[in-house]
């Protein structure tokens, strides 16, 4: 870690990675008892199994005479009240060949959601493969068509997607540039010393109450001046860029209501029925809600690495960002990164903790606990959690550029417009004041 790094610390960062770096299989939990009107009723104590990582790796990985260490781990979910291990649908994968290094996360959703993700996890790699020139003449075109390609696949394998679809995040390395293709709510992100602006981010408001002991109790060292710079947007139906998309093609969006509580993210839903419930605009698969404008359209966005203010880079599923932000994750990796082993083969089955695990597990660990909590007081699934941590190794410097897929580009071949975008300005106004008639947010008057 830099020198920066080590300034912000403080004398006694050692016992404070001691005393959070510990996470056991095994488990007391204080559990909330709710009567039927929806009261607290009791708190016990539950003692509780957690699964087991589905796949970790830590190694170094030597692309054009610069070291990176890489480190990946998958945290299988937990069902609500019986914390039983629940089916995984998160799949990662990392490919490399002399060119270029490729990064994936694809979070599965609905009875299919792990043949989903599975299936275009090695779908993507296969393509990736073949079409080594491609990628290595044209990395941006090849993200948008190797994401067309795994959709198409994806209609075409047999698998029942009416309901069943993944997100998709990409990460494709090519000398000091990354290229990210960005399908959904899965996120990525860099940690720098750069003196460029922040980014703005998705924040899930909904745990706050239930998670301020536990943030306070785990409060991590300051990383500063390192702070997120966030790499990709999450595709979430009440945004900006998604709503008008959603609406035009006769879809609904409101979050779920019981006894007239609403409660959890924005879904989308057809207007004659309480179907799909998708929680992301964009996805792959997912037939039905291809019908009411969830598209699959990839946002390309790159960075220039500048390798004496870039430290890391994070991509995560949504389990990871929905209950840390961005500050959070960075200052957990900064922070304790030093402390963890920089190559793993095979996961701890008794306690993870940095003599043994990767940086990428602590953090899915320290994760699953902000679950756990949540879980125990809502009676919601523990979340499957992926992410993916790579160092970088300082040497050259960069600058930094965003661009969507949307903007004129040096490939010549862009994927056309949407049918779904509005063209007219006066559609666009009256679609604009009809959503904004819901208050907090409703739109499409569902059912």
């Amino acid at each position: 870690m830099g020198s920066c790094l080590k300034c912000a610390k403080s004398e006694n960062s050692n016992n404070n990675t001691i005393s959070i770096l510990n996470y056991p299989r095994n488990r007391v939990l204080e559990v909330i008892q709710w009567n039927k009107q929806g009261e607290a009723e009791d708190l016990i104590e539950k003692r509780i199994e957690l699964t087991n990582p589905k796949i970790v790796l830590a190694r170094e990985i030597i692309h054009k005479n610069r070291r990176y260490f890489i480190s990946v781990c998958t945290l299988p979910g937990l069902k609500a009240e019986t914390f039983a291990p629940k089916v995984c649908q998160d799949h990662c994968l990392v490919a490399e060949d002399s060119s270029s290094i490729l990064m994936a996360i694809h979070d599965g959703h609905g009875s299919e959601g792990e043949k989903v993700s599975s299936f275009v996890s090695n779908e993507l790699e296969n393509y990736y493969r073949t079409h080594k020139q491609e990628f290595a003449n044209s990395p941006k075109q090849s993200l948008i068509l190797a994401t067309k390609h795994c959709d198409e696949a994806l209609y075409q394998s047999g698998i029942s997607i009416t309901y069943s679809g993944t997100t998709q995040v990409i990460a494709l390395i090519q000398n000091n540039e990354v290229y990210f293709a960005n399908v959904g709510d899965s996120r990525a992100l860099i940690a720098s010393g750069s003196s460029r602006p922040a980014t703005a981010c998705y924040s899930n408001d909904e745990w706050g109450s239930i998670l301020e002991d536990l943030k306070k109790a785990r409060k991590y060292p300051n990383a500063y001046p390192i702070k997120p710079f966030q790499l990709t947007t999450d595709h979430k139906p009440d945004s900006d860029t998604e709503i008008m998309r959603i609406l035009e093609n006769g879809g609904c969006i409101k979050r779920k209501s019981n006894n007239g509580v609403k409660s959890g993210p924005h879904r989308i839903y057809k207007l004659t029925e309480n179907a799909p419930g998708l929680a992301t605009s964009r996805t792959l698969g997912d037939r039905i809600a291809r019908q009411i404008g969830v598209i699959c359209d990839p946002e390309i966005t790159f960075h220039t690495f500048d390798f004496e203010q870039d430290e890391f880079i994070v991509m995560a599923s949504d389990g990871l960002w929905d209950v840390m932000s961005n500050e959070e994750v960075v200052n957990f990796v900064a922070a304790y990164k030093e402390n963890c082993q920089k190559e793993v083969v095979q996961p701890s089955i008794s306690e993870a903790n940095s003599s043994n695990s990767c940086i990428a597990q602590l953090l899915c660990e320290e994760a699953r606990l902000r679950w756990l909590k949540i879980s125990a007081y809502k009676k919601t699934n523990v979340d499957d959690i992926t992410c993916i941590v790579l160092d970088l190794n300082k040497d050259n410097n960069g600058s930094f550029t965003m661009e969507t897929s949307a903007e004129k580009s040096d490939n010549k071949v862009m994927p056309e417009m949407s049918p779904h975008t509005p063209h007219a300005d006066r559609q666009k106004e009256i679609l604009y004041k009809h959503v904004m008639n819901y208050a907090p947010f409703e739109a499409g008057r569902c059912p």
